[in-house]
Parts: structure tokens; C-alpha cells; sequence
């Protein structure tokens, strides 16, 4: 599971990705979270909630990471 050091780290590499600094809001609308998902975001970067994997898999898409469900896509993930 995620730490929410390295779900920190995984959204600065999407910012660096997108050219701008990311709000929990634009995380949200990213993983098409609804209404609620920036609070949701806000618990996972938090630590008071997991990040479900599949959303966790998307964010690592995103910043750059390939798709790590793939077997073939086998990348080191983030250094923090």
C-alpha cells in the first residue's frame, strides 16, 4: 500500500508531467472522482484512507510510470 509520502511524491510527478502544480480538485477530476474527491484525495495524501489501487494505477499512468498492471510494463517506482 501506498504511503502517503510516495502518493505525494506520484502527484509532483504529474504536476511535473502537466506544467502546473495539481490541487486535490484537479486530482479528483483527473481520476474522475465526482464532487467529493478532492476530500477523498485529501484523505489518502493524508493517511487516513488506502488509495484504492486502481486509482493509484492511474496516478502512476499519469505521472509517467507506464502501466504498472501490465507484467511487461515493470518500471522502479518512486524514490522518496
Amino acid at each position: 500500500m501506498p504511503t502517503p509520502t510516495e502518493i505525494r511524491a506520484l502527484v509532483k510527478a504529474v504536476s511535473a508531467r502537466k506544467g502546473k502544480d495539481l490541487t486535490g480538485t484537479d486530482i479528483a477530476d483527473l481520476l474522475g472522482m465526482g464532487a467529493t474527491g478532492a476530500r477523498t484525495f485529501r484523505k489518502w495524501a493524508g493517511g487516513e484512507t488506502n488509495i484504492p489501487y486502481a486509482a493509484w494505477a492511474l496516478l502512476c499512468e499519469l505521472g509517467g510510470f507506464g502501466l504498472i498492471w501490465r507484467a511487461g510494463d515493470k518500471q522502479p517506482l518512486l524514490q522518496t
